[in-house]
């Protein structure tokens, strides 16, 4: 164990500051690279897992385990001098040569992607010297040659590979070799490669200058692979590791986490619906534009027909207040939060309260006074103030149900349609079968959502069947709840950059959705930088489901739920400080209420106001975020947040 964690360290350890090399090399006449682990990496975590790949892309039982014997075998036959892959492939037990030969050979060119970390340093040494390539490898000299051109490394001037020449860099001969043939002297060189072995110590023997890279640098911003060590897992993540960018922490953190998220829930809708025969798809307003858009770029619309639909909660709740407006039916379905104030109320209500202050001061009720909105059905001021607006609120429900009607109109439903939304209750998907059975529009929906919470089995109770979750389902399984400790702060990465619909127009050229002003953008009409910041999380993860759609990796790895949801899952429920600063500060705004997603006041200022620290741990919307940004220190935070949660709800 020791012995592996010191090689390990060994391994990744790099032998100068960056400044240093570039000195080097401005002093020298030849530079000398190696190439896998250094100019290239592979989007496997060790070499010999492209084996566990080629195995799982031709279905070739035990190839990993047969394909190394082959190799150990070949070696130690050649007297451990460089071999070929054909002097491999002629020790290997079993039929299909030919095919695993090739396959293997494409592996290698598929998983193949530029060492992001070295790409600076290699144009550098274009500019100021020679550049030459030496490398141990058993591939031919022409499938490196491809390798190089596919990620656009070239201007070098010589190619050097062992099995070539018979000579190795672990043994030193291909150094020497290098030398007599390029006529200089070692010291006329400075060789570049991450090898301890043969990359730092042979080279320095002859007189050579070398320089050692680390094998294995971090890009991304924190560790997500599960310590169970799974291999798809470890495969994804070394995948993010060689192909984010890492100059912009928002895009990068898009790459991360948001990405795989998206394109494994949007593989999984596309999966889902094709089995269940769905004729089109509707993405609902507004977390439903980004995938919509994932979804589209993918290409899968031209399977199935994917259609954007401008509803809301509260454009489908208020016009069902035409057909009942009886105050304990209305007070219980209110979509405002567990504590909220006589402003959301009335919006719930499809009603401005501003044009109703006298009534509400007249009732003893204060603008700026939270409300519980489970106490509201049974509070006196609130039934007065109904029974006096209940002909203005029938009157607009009336109206807005006919505009809804509308516009509900303009798509067809009878079709066997999906609807995709992020999810937790169901209560879109109940609001928009209800109404569309109200004004008799023949429907056949399913609903595709990232999550359903225990609610879901009360709000849709009788459409058993017609509603998945991804990362947790709780309509159809006994799954546990994953989004309440960090709901807002997932709900803030799916933010379509308008605001809510409000209700719905006539228009000369049809029925339109009515937005309200978007919640981030400032009066002056520019956006606010936590919009700033979606867009670029969002940019990052479009940028991953491109590379990773465009890897044979998407065909190969699992793409499971509970891999591609892991990011989102860490970041949200273990979060790291790094993660703190990028978001506790972002504004999170809940029926228009405005509250930081996780940024507490100090240790020392709620030791004095206990009050105070239980009103911002319950109205901020990342509560996990706000324990770690509290206490700074890692604590069983998920544990803590479970054991509060059951309290509150006794």
């Amino acid at each position: 164990m020791i012995k592996k964690f010191l090689c390990k360290k060994i391994d990744d350890w790099s032998s100068g500051e960056i400044s240093e090399l570039y000195r080097k090399i401005d002093l020298a006449e030849y530079v000398s690279f190696d190439i896998f682990d250094t100019l290239l990496k592979r989007d496997v975590p060790e070499p010999a897992d492209v084996f566990k790949i080629v195995e799982r892309k031709v279905n070739e039982k035990n190839f990993y385990e047969k394909r190394k014997k082959a190799e150990t075998l070949a070696r130690a036959k050649n007297n451990n001098k460089e071999i070929s892959i054909d002097d491999i492939y002629s020790y290997y037990e079993g039929n299909r040569i030919d095919i695993l030969k090739k396959t293997e050979i494409d592996v290698e060119f598929e998983l193949s992607s530029i060492n992001k970390d070295i790409q600076k340093i290699f144009q550098y040494a274009l500019e100021h010297a020679e550049v030459i390539l030496i490398s141990d490898m058993y591939l031919h000299k022409e499938v490196i040659e491809r390798l190089l051109e596919k990620n656009k490394i070239s201007g070098f001037k010589k190619l050097y590979i062992s099995n070539e020449y018979g000579m190795t860099k672990a043994e030193g001969t291909l150094f020497r070799y290098v030398c007599n043939d390029l006529h200089i002297r070692p010291n006329k060189i400075i060789h570049i490669g991450n090898s301890f072995k043969a990359d730092f110590l042979n080279p320095r023997k002859i007189g050579i200058s070398s320089y050692k890279i680390g094998t294995f640098k971090r890009r991304m911003q924190r560790d997500y692979t599960p310590k169970t060590g799974k291999f798809d897992y470890k495969v994804l993540d070394t995948f993010i590791n060689n192909h984010v960018d890492i100059n912009d922490i928002y895009v990068q953190f898009g790459y991360e986490v948001l990405g795989p998220l998206l394109y494994g829930f949007v593989k999984w809708i596309y999966d889902e619906i094709r089995k269940e025969g769905i004729k089109q798809i509707f993405f609902m307003a507004r977390d439903g534009f980004i995938i919509k858009k994932i979804y589209d770029s993918l290409g899968y619309n031209k399977c199935v027909p994917s259609i954007y639909i401008e509803v809301s909660r509260r454009s489908l709740r208020v016009p069902r207040l035409a057909k009942n407006s009886k105050y304990e039916y209305v007070m219980s379905g209110l979509s405002v939060p567990n504590m909220t104030n006589i402003t959301q109320i009335f919006d719930s209500l499809g009603l401005d309260a501003q044009n109703f202050r006298g009534l509400i001061e007249k009732n003893n009720i204060d603008f700026s006074i939270s409300l519980k909105r489970d106490n509201l059905i049974d509070d006196d001021r609130i039934k007065k103030i109904y029974e006096e607006i209940h002909n203005e609120l029938s009157c607009n429900a009336i109206k807005e149900f006919k505009s809804l009607t509308n516009y509900l109109k303009q798509f067809d439903f009878s079709k066997k349609s999906a609807i995709v939304d992020i999810g937790w209750a169901g209560s879109m998907q109940k609001a928009l079968v209800d109404t569309l059975n109200d004004i008799h529009i023949k429907n056949n929906i399913y609903g595709y959502y990232v999550g359903m919470t225990k609610k879901s089995k009360t709000t849709l109770c009788g459409q058993e069947g017609r509603a998945k979750g991804y990362a947790f389902d709780c309509f159809n399984r006994q799954d546990e709840e994953l989004e309440s400790p960090y709901i807002g702060l997932i709900e803030s990465m799916f933010l379509e950059q308008d605001g809510s619909v409000k209700r719905y127009i006539q228009t000369t050229t049809g029925t339109i959705a009515e937005r309200y002003p978007y919640e981030y953008k400032a009066s002056s009409g520019e956006l606010m930088p936590e919009a700033k910041i979606v867009g670029r999380i969002q940019e990052g993860a479009f940028k991953f489901v491109a590379d990773y759609n465009a890897s044979i990796l998407s065909d190969i790895l699992t793409n499971n739920s509970d891999m591609m949801y892991e990011h989102m899952h860490k970041v949200g429920s273990n979060p790291k400080m790094i993660n703190i600063k990028q978001f506790g500060k972002l504004s999170f705004f809940n029926c228009g209420d405005r509250v930081c997603l996780a940024s507490p006041k100090s240790l020392k200022y709620y030791f004095f106001h206990i009050k105070e620290l239980k009103k911002d741990l319950y109205d901020c919307q990342w509560k996990i975020g706000f324990l770690k940004a509290l206490f700074k220190i890692n604590l069983p935070y998920n544990k803590i947040f479970k054991i509060l949660r059951t309290r509150a709800n006794r």
